[in-house]
């Protein structure tokens, strides 16, 4: 059971960054339909960059302090006795995949409004 839970909290944060990476997260894009293809492009890459903050503050910086601190604090698992740290470096390791895919599409983005 605990093996499971721990699992799934891994293929969440990878499936997270993956989606991320493929540009299919969950997007509420009524108000950017209607704007110039110029004026999508550049809040596209607004969001991107605030998808970025967000993964270096909470996940990069957060996850880091929290694999820090279970790891000085020596917390382990109840069932299978593992170090804490070993569940919780995904989340830092998700943030810095966030952060390359967020880079990577910014790059793209910014490409194609200089060639428009």
């Amino acid at each position: 059971d605990e093996l499971a839970r721990y699992m799934l909290i891994w293929v969440g944060m990878l499936g997270a960054a993956y989606v991320a990476g493929k540009d299919e997260h969950l997007a509420i894009d009524l108000i950017q339909a209607k704007l110039s293809f110029k004026n999508q492009l550049k809040v596209k890459i607004i969001i991107h960059v605030c998808v970025m903050i967000f993964a270096i503050v909470a996940m990069v910086i957060g996850g880091t302090n929290l694999v820090y601190i279970t790891f000085i604090l020596d917390q382990t698992s109840a069932a299978l006795e593992i170090p804490l740290a070993y569940v919780y470096i995904i989340i830092p390791i998700s943030g810095l995949l966030v952060i390359f895919y967020q880079a990577e599409s910014i790059m793209k983005l910014s490409s194609n409004l200089k060639t428009d």
